[in-house]
């Protein structure tokens, strides 16, 4: 064909033995071949223009009485060539703009078998409109980023094979491919790296690589909650296919936030890390998903819960397993443990710095969960097992604390709080307490709907001795029950036996019963 600006193509064609051997080359200028083939195949409306140049090469052979529409699968066919393509899209409507592609391919195809190199001059670039994208609105309602900056780059070359027959075609490519994907406000980076893909069968496709992703998010609200601002810094491997996949984030991995309040809760700073390995895998057509081996460093030095402060120190959380769906929890299991946990003062009570050790399992119906927790300085135990039906929204526990032993050389009530300011004290016998409490949380907007629950609890005291105003008390027992319904009451008196009250002269074998009554005024 002659010479034309928007289009120049030479091709040779020669004939020896049967075998016709073929060379050509073909250079196109993109913006002036338009006008002639949009009659046939016009632009997307999308795009209103395209600039750029396409240039190929090729040489190969063919036996003289092949017929054409048998060219690719014919098993004598030769041909090896190149092609370069240069494209630029000022403009995709509600998409993107500045759009630059650059490729650079050679390749050879013999015997249904085809061999091909991408180099590392080819990548892809441009800004891409996000807004337009769908987001998953129910959980990120505001700050959105309007546009990204998207990046594709060959930084190894990209080396593929692909077979095929008329049923079927199976490719495998192996290199390294870099996306990267860059937003301003907020400042979020994502980095992908393809470095092996597969296609079997034509439509079974997969691929692996490795991701790093990092950013700040300001004002981040979500269904339960929000931030003032959030920081992240992770990355790992992924492999998968259209069925199924997987990912396994890194040790190191760090999330942190400022300004975040869930519920009641208000935690002015928290900073999470991934302390081991965690891997994750998504079913697209279940669209199931599980992670397994999560190893977490909690630090959050306060919790704010209304006018109560709660302090943390060091805090583990560890996850056998988490899965669920799109929608909803399916199951969970693990344990968190919390060292050194302080709270604010009760009454004027300081209480000592506590460890804890909460062992759970989760559904979308329940949850389910052990408490162990410990004050070292006052040698205080306690167990609990609670179990919340998520359906009803209704639950119960039912909890012990351990005897706690008093001895006149090294632990007496006194020691417990210091300054005491009481007129007596215990320093022998031991305390414990067992007790059961039920509840049911507001359903939906609260309406008025207040936290209710009712229970009760039983305290025994045996062999305890002491002093009351410096008279000496011995061997004092009792138990006594206190349960809440509609008000705090006793069924039955508590029976409380006294050995011998010494004020002087020892007053022996006193028996007598108490009973704890709530008032009108909600006074016990």
């Amino acid at each position: 064909q002659p010479d034309s600006p928007a289009l120049h193509l030479s091709s040779v064609l020669t004939e020896d033995k049967g075998v016709v051997t073929f060379k050509g080359k073909v250079e196109i200028d993109v913006e002036k071949i338009i006008p002639y083939i949009e009659p046939f195949i016009p632009l997307p409306k999308e795009i209103p223009s395209v600039t750029g140049n396409i240039q190929a090469s090729w040489t190969g052979a063919l036996p003289q009485n092949v017929f054409l529409p048998s060219v690719v699968t014919h098993p004598e066919r030769e041909l090896d060539g190149t092609i370069r393509l240069n494209l630029d899209i000022p403009h995709i409507v509600e998409m993107g703009k500045d759009i630059s592609i650059t490729l650079d391919i050679q390749f050879s195809a013999k015997n249904n078998r085809a061999l091909w190199n991408m180099s590392e001059q080819s990548r892809v670039s441009g800004h891409v409109s996000l807004a337009e994208l769908p987001v998953l609105d129910h959980l990120i309602e505001n700050n959105i980023p309007k546009q990204a900056d998207v990046t594709l780059t060959v930084k190894e070359p990209l080396r593929g094979e692909a077979t095929w027959t008329e049923e079927s075609l199976t490719a495998h490519v192996k290199g390294r491919i870099d996306v990267l994907v860059h937003t301003r406000d907020p400042v979020v980076r994502v980095r992908a790296s393809f470095l092996e893909g597969s296609i079997n069968n034509g439509n079974e496709i997969g691929g692996k690589g490795t991701f790093d992703v990092s950013g700040s998010w300001p004002d981040l609200v979500v269904k339960s909650g929000k931030a003032a601002s959030i920081q992240w810094d992770c990355g790992g491997e992924w492999n998968g296919n259209q069925q199924e996949w997987q990912a396994k984030i890194v040790q190191g991995c760090v999330l942190s936030a400022k300004g975040v309040r869930v519920a009641q809760a208000a935690i002015p700073h928290m900073r999470v890390t991934v302390l081991q390995p965690m891997e994750a895998r998504w079913e697209g057509l279940t669209q199931n998903w599980k992670v397994e081996s999560i190893k977490l460093n909690i630090q959050m030095p306060q919790i704010h819960w209304d006018d109560h402060i709660i302090g943390l120190g060091s805090s583990t959380l560890q996850l056998q397993e988490v899965q669920g769906t799109a929608q909803s929890l399916v199951h969970t299991q693990g344990e968190m443990v919390v060292l050194g946990m302080t709270l604010s003062p009760q009454e004027g009570i300081q209480i000592p710095p506590l460890n804890g050790k909460m062992g759970f399992v989760g559904s979308s119906e329940s949850v389910t969960v052990n408490v162990l927790a410990q004050i070292p300085q006052w040698q205080v135990t306690a167990k609990a097992r609670a179990r919340h039906e998520i359906t009803t929204n209704q639950g119960g526990a039912v909890w012990a604390v351990a005897p706690v032993i008093f001895s006149p050389t090294t632990f007496s009530l006194s020691q417990l709080i210091s300054p005491w300011p009481h007129p007596f004290d215990v320093t022998s016998g031991q305390v414990s307490a067992t007790g059961k409490v039920s509840w049911e949380l507001p359903s939906g907007p609260h309406n008025g709907e207040v936290f209710r629950y009712q229970g009760g609890a039983t305290v025994e005291g045996k062999g305890l001795s002491g002093v009351i105003q410096k008279f000496l008390v011995e061997d004092v027992n009792f138990v006594g029950t206190v349960t809440k319904g509609e008000a705090w009451e006793m069924s039955e008196p508590a029976t409380i036996t006294i050995q011998s009250i010494n004020p002087g002269i020892p007053v022996r074998d006193i028996s007598l019963e108490a009973k704890i009554i709530q008032d009108d005024s909600e006074d016990l």
